[in-house]
Parts: C-alpha cells; sequence; structure tokens
C-alpha cells in the first residue's frame, strides 16, 4: 500500500477502527521496534488527566517556545485538522511528511505481517502516535509535550521515559473503560509515573485518588508536586484576559493570561510549576510573555461577539462544573446553550451541571461523532420537564441558537463536546 496524496493517507489513518479501543501496549512496542525505536531518542513531558491536559500542553508549549526550546507537542483530539495533533514548535506537520510517514509504517507493517506467523494491526491512535514519534525523531525537539489519549496504562503513548509526568486532574470520565470509582481511575493514570522523573499533580479532590497518586510516586522514588507545594490565586477575570498571583519557590505577581475561564488558571499553574521545576532560573519576563502568548482553542473560546458567543469543550460533569464557575466569575447568567454530546458520556451527570447554568437549551450533535440529539434532550428532560429546548441539526441548530440569543439579549454558550466545537470553528 502507498499513498501518493495526504487525502489518501488521511482516509486510511481514520479508516483504523477509530473509536475502537485495543488495551495493551504490545502492538504499538512491536512497530516502533520495527521501524528502530524512534521514542528512544528524546525527552518527554507526559500528561494524564480527565480535563486541563490539551490547555496544560499548550502552557508548556509556549513556556519552552519562549525559553528557547524547540519543542514537539502531541494533543487529541483534533478541532479541525488531524496535523493539529502533531506539532513542531506550534507549526502543524507538513501534509507531505506525514505522507512519507504513513507509508513508512505502511510497508514496515505490511513487511512483517508477509514474513510472521503473527499478524500486526494498528488502531486509529496507535498509528497517530507511532507517525509522532518517527516525526519527531526526524525533527528532534529538545522537549515533546505528550498528551495521553485516554487513561495512561495501556495507552500507545505510554512507552516512553519522560522527565516529568503530570496529573491535572482526576474525575469521572471514560467510566466504561478505566473504571467507576475515583480510585480505579487513578489507578490507570498513575501508570505514566515513571522512576527517574518527577510528578506534578493538579487539585485531586478525591482524597483515594489523591493518596494512591502520593503512594505510586513514593514507591517509585520520584518527587511529587502538588498544590500542598504551589501557590495560585485569582486577582481578575474578564472577557479581555485573566491576571493572577503565583509562587513556586518564588512568587510571581499578576501574571496574565489570554486564555479564559477560571480554571485555566489552575491549568497555568500545573504548566509553570512543571516548568520552574526544570528551569528554575528562568527570566520572569520568558515567563510572563509565554503565559501572555499561550491560545487554545475551544477552551472559553469567544467565537463572536454579536451575540457574545463562547466555545467550551466541556465534555463530562466536571468540566460543566468548571465552566459554570467561569460563567459566574465573568457574571453571565442564564445563557443559550446549544449543547451535543459525544457517545459513552455520562449525558445525565452533564445534563444537571447544565441545568444550573440555563433553562433554554438548542440540543445537537456533532455529524463525525455525536450522541444522538433526542437520548441527549430526554436526559435533560427527565432532571427538568419544564425547560425550552428545540432539536436541530448542524448547522441549522447553531443559527437557531444565536438567534435565541440575540432575541432573549443573551450569551450562546456552545458546548458538550469537543467534537461539536470543531464543527461550529468550521462554520466560521
Amino acid at each position: 500500500m502507498t499513498f501518493q496524496t495526504f487525502e489518501e493517507a488521511l482516509q486510511y489513518i481514520e479508516s483504523l477502527q477509530r473509536f475502537k479501543i485495543m488495551p495493551g501496549l504490545e502492538r504499538i512496542e512491536k512497530v516502533l521496534s520495527l521501524l528502530g525505536n524512534p521514542h528512544n531518542q528524546l525527552k518527554y513531558i507526559h500528561i494524564t488527566g480527565t480535563n486541563g491536559k490539551g490547555s496544560v500542553s499548550a502552557f508548556l508549549t509556549f513556556l519552552l517556545k519562549e525559553a528557547g526550546y524547540s519543542v514537539g507537542t502531541f494533543n487529541s483530539p483534533y478541532l479541525v485538522s488531524f496535523r493539529e495533533r502533531i506539532l513542531y514548535n506550534n507549526k502543524e506537520i507538513p501534509k507531505k511528511t506525514l505522507v512519507d510517514l504513513a507509508n513508512k509504517i505502511c510497508q514496515t507493517v505490511d513487511e512483517y505481517n508477509k514474513t510472521s506467523k503473527d499478524s500486526l494491526s494498528l488502531s486509529f491512535f496507535e498509528f497517530t502516535t507511532a507517525l509522532m514519534f518517527l516525526y519527531f525523531a526526524q525533527k528532534k525537539p529538545d522537549y515533546v509535550v505528550l498528551e495521553v489519549g485516554l487513561g495512561g496504562r495501556f495507552d500507545a503513548t505510554n512507552v516512553v521515559n519522560p522527565v516529568a509526568s503530570i496529573v491535572t486532574t482526576i474525575s469521572k470520565d471514560h467510566t466504561h473503560l478505566l473504571g467507576n470509582t475515583f480510585l480505579d481511575i487513578a489507578k490507570e493514570k498513575a501508570e505514566i509515573i515513571k522512576p527517574g522523573s518527577f510528578c506534578v499533580t493538579g487539585l485531586i479532590e478525591d482524597p483515594s485518588a489523591r493518596d494512591y497518586i502520593q503512594k505510586v510516586c513514593k514507591e517509585r522514588n520520584v518527587k511529587i508536586i502538588s498544590p500542598d507545594n504551589f501557590r495560585y490565586n485569582l486577582i481578575d477575570s474578564t472577557l479581555k484576559g485573566q491576571t493572577f498571583d503565583f509562587k513556586y519557590n518564588k512568587e510571581y505577581k499578576k501574571l496574565k493570561l489570554s486564555l479564559l475561564g477560571r480554571y485555566q488558571i489552575h491549568n497555568a499553574s500545573i504548566a509553570l510549576a512543571t516548568f520552574l521545576e526544570l528551569f528554575p532560573d528562568t527570566p520572569e519576563k520568558t515567563i510572563r510573555k509565554a503565559l501572555e502568548k499561550t491560545s487554545w482553542r475551544g477552551r472559553f473560546q469567544v467565537f463572536d461577539r454579536n451575540p457574545l458567543t463562547i466555545l467550551d469543550g466541556a465534555h463530562n460533569p466536571d468540566a460543566v462544573k468548571k465552566l459554570a464557575e467561569s460563567l459566574e466569575t465573568l457574571g453571565i447568567k442564564k445563557p443559550v446553550c446549544l449543547v451535543g454530546a459525544a457517545p459513552n458520556k455520562d449525558i445525565s451527570g452533564m445534563a444537571k451541571e447544565f441545568l444550573k447554568i440555563s433553562d433554554t437549551f438548542v440540543f445537537t450533535r456533532a455529524k463525525s461523532r455525536g450522541m444522538d440529539k433526542a437520548d441527549v434532550k430526554a436526559s435533560f428532560l427527565e432532571l427538568n420537564p419544564n425547560i425550552a429546548f428545540d432539536l436541530s441539526e448542524l448547522p441549522d441548530s447553531f443559527d437557531l441558537a444565536r438567534t435565541l440569543a440575540k432575541n432573549k439579549n443573551k450569551t450562546l454558550l456552545v458546548a458538550g463536546s469537543l467534537y461539536l466545537i470543531g464543527e461550529i470553528l468550521t462554520l466560521s
């Protein structure tokens, strides 16, 4: 199999059992071995957590780049372009390079399957991860900011020995795969913590999860840095940006973020604690520039001003709860909500939190990966049969929600799914 164009390569990659999870590291380890173990050549900052992984990745990428380091970044899922997943110095992997590397992987797997008794086949995420490792082995960045796809233990990225591991948060999501308790989820995510590194955690509220992470770090002789060690305090939050104080060994007053959403103070602080542990002598002006420059689409993003339209990828109950806190901080009350969800999400738990935000909803679904909008509606009506609602497909649902917000002189909030946010972004 040989791809001639980017479109051919992408079509093949996205056909690889995209949403079927294949537990185990055997396949990714085998293909990387056949490719010469490209992942062993680089320094990694490995990031897991229920919420905030992408934002922490973005902050770290900008901090490293501003400090003069070259940086590879691996994120998931993408919003608009597949190539967003694999960045070198914040630039997407070139189409031709992607085609060449996809051909290399396919040829390697084909040759193995012709001569081996075993049959090697890769999932969508495994193929993408192998492609990423090959690309970064070519580019040789000083650091790779590596976001897990799901969980940690059996995630295809969990083949590296990082200089730092990060656990952003632990709450309930993907419970059908990671377990139904906070402790179960912590056990999966803690497996990215490796001897010879240090670990930074965000605010982990559940005691059993927090204690387990601490236990693993102690057993593996890994230094742990948590909000017990660093401090952050929101000073001001407006639609123009946010200001906060931060302390880890040294105080930093009135740091500015362009990213909105109260929860981004937490994410920025995790990234900053990690960065300062690696580079404690970084000039303060470098840190200030990096934090203010950091951008990350689809997370409390102001998409339009008439009506005020906010896009947020909150896709589990805890994320919706944090979204509500951000709206309250800005004084945004009872927005019109355009809501969709991906399959296998805790839509009842999300509905409970969304109903604290608003009583006017338009239910829709992302065409690429969306729960039936009627099922989403049913979960909301079961909790509150008196809400005002409409059902519609994109792009009509977005136009309907915009009209409702304008007529009511309200903010429009689009949330519930990163896949939904990605499709809204393509409408601009």
